[in-house]
């Protein structure tokens, strides 16, 4: 129990400390482009309209767009049992 401790504070003391260069990292990686309505409007719609089997467009709803995603991470992501 006391080694859980310490590595649960050993985790958060490096994400602590990697924090700020996520952040310089991910500000320095956007343009004005990414900024633009527009292009926000378009990447929206281009994630929300999918096409089906029968090569018609279906419209998804963001419920479903997430439950995508959940599902690609579990798929690359394996299990783990020490939580």
């Amino acid at each position: 129990m006391f080694e859980f401790i310490l590595d649960l504070i050993r985790r958060h003391i490096f994400i602590a400390m990697a924090l700020p260069f996520a952040i310089v990292l991910t500000g320095h990686l956007l343009t004005a482009h990414d900024f633009n309505d527009e292009n926000a409007v378009s990447q929206i719609a281009t994630l929300m309209h999918k096409q089906d089997e029968n090569g018609g467009m279906q419209t998804q709803s963001f419920t479903q767009i997430a439950n995508q995603m959940n599902d690609k991470i579990r798929s690359i992501m394996p299990e783990r049992d020490d939580y």
